[in-house]
């Protein structure tokens, strides 16, 4: 499928149809690589996957601790 390229304030860039968007599940908003093959002659597109964050148990326990030990100061200056 050609697609034209467009210009976008100062930049240009290309429109993906619809059926390809669904097909790779691109939507607004999301991350993409675009990548010259070694040839130079195409460009590989691929949408970049987000990390969850995750906290880690360590964070969790110690947390836990300052908490548990803290807790009558903690409380007294959420009432402030």
């Amino acid at each position: 499928m050609a697609q034209k390229i467009i210009k976008i304030g100062t930049s240009i860039g290309a429109t993906f149809p619809r059926h390809m968007r669904e097909a790779v599940g691109l939507k607004e908003g999301d991350i993409i690589e675009v990548t010259p093959t070694k040839e130079k002659d195409a460009l590989i597109v691929r949408k970049l996957r987000t990390k969850k964050r995750t906290v880690k148990k360590e964070l969790i326990d110690w947390s836990d601790r300052f908490i548990s030990k803290y807790h009558e100061a903690l409380e007294e200056l959420a009432d402030k």
